[in-house]
């Protein structure tokens, strides 16, 4: 089969990483794979040798909208055109991709003609705007699909007063009448499917549930590294400075088990700014000592941090599915994570680890019950290195062919 995916984002992130371990599988498979791309990440996709990288130009960087309105094109290339990426302001980029959207239109069925394409697998809002936004008369078979709660996100926006209010029901509407002229629509858990048949998004027929993946063998391959950690029980939270991932939570939680479990330390994955409300919350709570803060992290460096720590914690607010939970598992790491959206078809309480409101009080004792009990962690562990097989990517890809196949008969 000759697939295209498509994937139009500012950042790069778990939806990003999904996308390139698709492309990757179905090559190792032997499909013939092409990538429309947008310049901002356009860089993160150049390791791939011998799938076919279309760059369809800017789309967040106002300047470069503004050129590329002008001079549509889609350019099959090999390098990024250039090293950096500048972010605009978001309502005159929205406004400027609607025109981007239509000028590249025929550019982009061209090339998709010419590349003798049969299916095109479109992702995320702006990559399922722009793949709508082809001719109807194309003829090829079309999958979306969100990797999100965000449809949800914007009809709760929407409620916060009259300056959002049109524009997130605007965004909504727009999402909507774009997955209406979708095949099928794929969602990576039945929570995010759920989040958006309750947008009014009507999917009969039409929806398949396929979750994320992750490459279990190659996580496992640094099983073996262990670095020195500053506490005798460590945590660590993945979630950086995102406000929905909960670090605050974490924060609090572990000024609550302070007295039972003084050699507890934290460690904050991500980037978090010098001076952002969560620094400024382990001051407040006087754990200077107990917390630090990581940074960026490279994959590797990650993933030996991953297999040092005790736990992994992460009480997202608001998550569709959460693939640094099958990373942990992998590694045999018992998890703790919040009873929201996609996360318990994942992580089963009780057997992978612990579910718990996202609130302090119940994750701190999450904390104080696993650091008591060794037998329940060796025996998450046990179970997390089996039940993580179902989501190697060798499982996950037969889903995607299988899905494609019917949609091709080929």
């Amino acid at each position: 089969m000759n697939i295209c995916l498509a994937v139009i984002s500012n950042a790069w992130a778990g939806a990003e990483t999904v996308v390139h371990e698709l492309a990757r599988h179905l090559r190792d498979r032997g499909e013939n794979v092409s990538i429309i791309l947008n310049q901002e990440i356009f860089k993160y996709y150049t390791d791939l040798e011998n799938v076919k990288r279309l760059n369809a130009g800017s789309f967040f960087n106002t300047s470069g909208l503004i050129r590329d309105c002008i001079y549509h094109r889609i350019e099959a290339r090999t390098v990024d055109r250039s090293p950096n990426s500048y972010p605009g302001s978001f309502y005159p980029n929205a406004l400027l991709r609607e025109i981007y959207y239509k000028r590249l239109r025929s550019t982009l069925a061209r090339s998709i003609l010419g590349n003798k394409i049969d299916i095109i697998h479109s992702n995320l809002n702006a990559g399922i705007v722009l793949v709508s936004n082809l001719p109807s008369g194309i003829g090829i078979p079309a999958i979306a699909t969100l990797h999100g709660l965000s449809v949800a996100g914007m009809k709760k926006r929407s409620s916060l007063g009259w300056l959002t209010s049109p524009v997130a029901s605007w965004r909504r509407e727009r999402l909507r009448r774009a997955l209406g002229k979708a095949d099928k629509v794929t969602a990576v858990s039945y929570a995010e499917l759920s989040a958006v048949e309750n947008c009014d998004i009507p999917l009969k027929g039409r929806s398949v549930v396929i979750p994320n993946g992750v490459n279990v063998a190659e996580i496992q391959s640094i099983s073996h590294a262990v670095i020195s950690l500053k506490g005798k029980f460590n945590l660590l939270f993945p979630g950086g400075a995102k406000f929905v991932k909960g670090g605050d939570l974490v924060i609090e939680a572990l000024s609550k088990v302070g007295t039972e479990i003084n050699a507890t330390h934290l460690y904050i994955a991500g980037d978090v700014p010098r001076n952002h409300y969560l620094r400024k919350l382990v001051v407040a709570n006087r754990l200077d000592e107990r917390v630090t803060f990581t940074g960026f992290l490279a994959i590797q460096e990650y993933r030996k941090l991953l297999n040092s720590v005790d736990l992994l914690v992460m009480p997202s607010r608001e998550e569709s599915f959460g693939i640094v939970f099958l990373e942990a598992m992998a590694l045999g790491k018992p998890v703790i994570g919040a009873a929201t959206g996609g996360i318990p078809e994942v992580v089963r309480n009780g057997r992978n680890g612990i579910l718990v409101k996202p609130e302090p009080g119940q994750i701190a004792e999450a904390i104080i019950y696993l650091h008591a009990n060794k037998d329940a962690r060796q025996e998450m562990r046990e179970n997390n290195l089996k039940d993580v097989v179902r989501f190697d990517w060798s499982n996950i890809i037969e889903l995607y062919i299988g899905l494609y196949r019917t949609m091709t008969d080929r």
